[in-house]
């Protein structure tokens, strides 16, 4: 009897004791003797904030309007968006925030500059800021203002110029361990953490293409540097993590095929060589959805952690402990309820704000690039044709249910119903339009069988995970 209250005590002591180690808050220990601070680091994670900044909106009308009605992002809010997000990063006091690229809208260069300063609060709280570009940041001809029913355009920035102004956040040649290819490179932010910043953008010709480059590459000299310095952290007892804005591990089936610019090219052979380096964390964002995905490579495991847009449902952010055996993440939404939300919170408005722009955002996902023969085209595009007769008022619902499921993370399926005229009866619209969807096309019904993993997710929790390390 004695042995199994002692068990219990220790299963008890155990659960308390893992659990304090994924909080968010600092824990005091009251010891009367002075004991080894273990190895442990906080920090936070923001991507793809999308900064606007709001003197480019010289005159709100019809040239700003039209664009927000096929986006997704809440442009006029960043600001006060950008704000609220650092307040409550300031509040729990981390050691480090990363942010893995797409700062900006389109790289206006005020945009730019006004965040640079922006971060600069956040350093002076005490707080260690690492930046990376992405694909919106850096050569990006679509940099413009907004003046009632015109647009025009604003300076963009270059590579260097994005060295410069982001000097203090990862771009210190004096505080860089060392440069990297590109824009990458690798920083102790915190002693005994090396963070390996991957810049995979492509952007070198997009002012003479006048087209931003949406898709991302690592060629293998940029492969070999990052695995040669995996392999040297790791050797000198390093903790070591890597950010990049593409993804690195499919967040859902097929993703390599049918959304291909999201993640890097070769990502199946590239990911298996940073897992056999000992890389087992990567932070990415671009797919402004908060979801992640893992790889298993012999013993060996790696996560790549995808991050949503701190401007789009659901407006998060994480939070991360790392301690000498466990890792930890827990994620948040920005705080915001005011005029600028409609006296709503953040999330709500967001959500409502995607239900209003839904129809734009699939118009632009059926015409982006204007190639009808890419890959989502083929796959979508009859489908999306049918559905699209269908009554907006079934269809508005179960669009956005989709689209905000896949941003928000952990997807338990798809709940939407309607009623059914004819027979008065409920009918899940998920299993209404599949049976639309049966005589489409021969590519869509393929891959229709996975639509189920799609909307349901099958992976590692996505909101609140934990792992144990591995030596």
């Amino acid at each position: 009897m004695k042995k199994n209250i002692f068990k219990l005590f220790m299963l008890v002591f155990a659960s308390v004791f893992l659990f304090s180690a994924c909080s968010d808050d600092d824990n005091k220990v009251d010891t009367k003797e002075p004991v080894k601070k273990p190895l442990s680091f906080k920090i936070a994670v923001a991507s793809d904030t999308h900064f606007f900044d709001p003197s480019l909106i010289v005159n709100d009308g019809k040239a700003f309007q039209d664009f927000l009605n096929t986006d997704r992002k809440l442009l006029a809010e960043s600001n006060a968006i950008l704000d609220n997000m650092f307040d409550q990063i300031i509040e729990k006091k981390p050691e480090l925030l990363i942010i893995p690229g797409d700062l900006t809208k389109d790289g206006e260069k005020v945009s730019h500059l006004n965040f640079a300063q922006k971060l600069d609060r956040v350093k002076e709280a005490g707080i260690k800021v690492l930046v990376i570009p992405g694909n919106h940041d850096i050569n990006n001809p679509n940099a413009h203002e907004f003046d009632g029913d015109n647009s025009s355009a604003v300076d963009h920035i270059s590579p260097r110029e994005f060295m410069e102004i982001y000097k203090e956040f990862g771009y210190d040649a004096e505080a860089q361990i060392e440069k990297g290819p590109k824009l990458s490179y690798l920083f102790e932010p915190l002693e005994g953490l090396w963070v390996i910043g991957i810049d995979a953008c492509i952007y070198e010709n997009n002012i003479e293409e006048n087209y931003p480059r949406t898709g991302g590459k690592l060629d293998e000299e940029h492969v070999a540097w990052i695995v040669e310095k995996i392999t040297e952290g790791r050797a000198q007892g390093k903790e070591v993590i890597a950010m990049m804005h593409h993804g690195l591990v499919e967040h859902f089936p097929k993703q390599g095929e049918i959304a291909s610019d999201y993640i890097i090219p070769n990502y199946n052979t590239i990911a298996p060589r940073f897992a056999e380096a000992g890389l087992q964390f990567i932070f990415t964002g671009h797919s402004h959805a908060q979801d992640i995905s893992s790889l298993t490579v012999g013993d060996k495991d790696i996560y790549d952690i995808q991050t949503g847009s701190s401007i789009t449902y659901p407006c998060p952010f994480r939070m991360v402990n790392i301690t000498e055996d466990l890792f930890c993440i827990k994620s948040h939404d920005i705080l915001l309820n005011s005029e600028i939300t409609n006296n709503k919170e953040l999330r709500e408005f967001a959500f409502d704000d995607i239900n209003e722009s839904i129809f734009g955002i699939i118009n632009v996902a059926l015409n982006s690039g204007g190639d009808s023969s890419s890959p989502i085209n083929q796959m979508i595009g009859p489908a999306a044709e049918v559905l699209m007769t269908m009554d907006p008022s079934i269809l508005q619902p179960f669009a956005t249910e989709i689209y905000t499921n896949m941003c928000g993370g952990d997807e338990k399926g798809v709940l939407s119903s309607f009623i059914d005229p004819d027979t008065n009866e409920k009918v899940l619209t998920y299993d209404y339009a599949k049976a639309m969807l049966e005589h489409t096309s021969e590519s869509f019904k393929q891959i229709f069988p996975l639509t189920d993993l799609i909307t349901k997710d099958s992976g590692p929790s996505d909101n609140d995970f934990k792992v144990l390390l591995k030596k």
